[in-house]
């Protein structure tokens, strides 16, 4: 799986991170500057190489490659210790 994220270009990784939050191609652009058709070319060549056929399993990837040390996605983060009232 590592071997497949190491394919991604840094501005894939950054469409990628942005889609598993849920924005749309939209949105994307906007905060990106640049045309909802260049978000959607990035994001289609991203799942090409990561073989996500949708962007549910997209998700599921990003999720495991979490827990990856290499992983673009970052560990993931512990749940901080409530603050004291």
């Amino acid at each position: 799986l590592a071997k497949r994220f190491d394919l991604l270009t840094p501005r894939e990784i950054e469409v990628v991170k942005l889609v598993v939050t849920g924005m749309t191609n939209k949105q994307i652009a906007g905060r990106l500057g640049v045309s909802p058709q260049a978000i959607d070319a990035h994001r289609s060549r991203a799942m090409d190489k990561l073989n996500a056929n949708s962007v549910a399993e997209l998700v599921q990837l990003v999720v495991r490659a979490a827990d990856h040390p290499r992983s673009p996605f970052g560990q993931k983060k512990r749940l901080a210790s409530p603050c004291p009232a």
